[in-house]
């Protein structure tokens, strides 16, 4: 049990003087201006911009949800959101990380699967969150497969991840239709669309795939051609976001839940604790 609580620690500290190392040298140009201290503080204000609110434009995570409904502003001080942000993402994150922790080794599955269950807490959860975050699952997610070797994987994982990397490009569309990139966006989602109808999915699965692909694609021509209310000039825009940030949501709880059940480590290593 030691000898596995300590080689947990070593691979921790050697992830840990990696990120490090990288953000010394990411910061160096800086450090070696004749303010170091100036310029360092200023692009730690534009890291972490606590002065610009609780999320940027419209984003599909929990908080700007949940605006439609109560703002949190009205019972949080400003000063004290940040403060609440990150309490609440730590707690959605500690335990599918916590599982890495194990005294018996928890394997690369379950490492991939708490960053991936890592990234949706800090994109749901944290403050001053913009659309593009939702990139950080996206790349964890897609560690997962390969983590999870041929033993675990499920045949369906293919096709689930595929649709999943769509929800993200679908939950970023006001994005691009402020940048005008619809044509862009369009050309990447139908080889995606086509490429999750040609993976192999149970049918409930690949039921529920269909449904909300015809589901985006009327939300996409109501906010094409239908002008929104002068009284709710967000409210089509709240149609792409809210319904994205439900299925992340699950997403995370579902990670989250596999993680804490031992769906994400080997067979090999889950024998070894017998």
């Amino acid at each position: 049990a030691g000898g596995g609580l300590a080689a947990a620690a070593l691979q921790v500290a050697v992830t840990g003087s990696v990120v490090l190392g990288t953000t010394a040298a990411l910061f160096a140009p800086w450090l070696a201006t004749a303010t170091p201290a100036a310029s360092s503080a200023q692009v730690l204000h534009r890291m972490f911009p606590f002065a610009r609110g609780l999320y940027e434009d419209k984003v599909a995570n929990v908080w700007c949800s949940l605006s439609v409904v109560v703002k949190l502003q009205r019972f949080i001080p400003p000063r004290r959101l940040p403060l609440f942000c990150a309490v609440v993402t730590l707690t959605a994150l500690a335990p599918a990380c916590a599982c890495c922790l194990r005294l018996r080794p928890s394997g690369k599955g379950a490492f991939a699967a708490a960053l991936t269950a890592s990234a949706f807490a800090f994109f749901l959860f944290a403050f001053q969150v913009h659309e593009k975050s939702i990139l950080y699952p996206c790349v964890a997610a897609c560690l997962l497969p390969v983590a999870m070797g041929p033993q675990r994987r499920p045949a369906w994982l293919a096709a689930a991840l595929c649709h999943f990397l769509l929800v993200c490009m679908f939950s970023m569309y006001p994005l691009f239709v402020k940048d005008e990139l619809q044509g862009a966006y369009a050309a990447l989602c139908l080889p995606m669309l086509l490429l999750c109808e040609g993976l192999p999915a149970p049918p409930p699965l690949r039921a529920a795939f269909r449904a909300s692909s015809v589901a985006a694609l009327a939300i996409h021509g109501v906010h094409a051609l239908v002008p929104a209310p002068a009284r709710y000039p967000d409210i089509w825009t709240l149609m792409v976001t809210a319904p994205s940030c439900a299925y992340f949501v699950l997403c995370w709880a579902g990670i989250t839940a596999a993680q804490l059940y031992g769906a994400f480590e080997s067979p090999g290593e889950a024998r070894k604790d017998d």
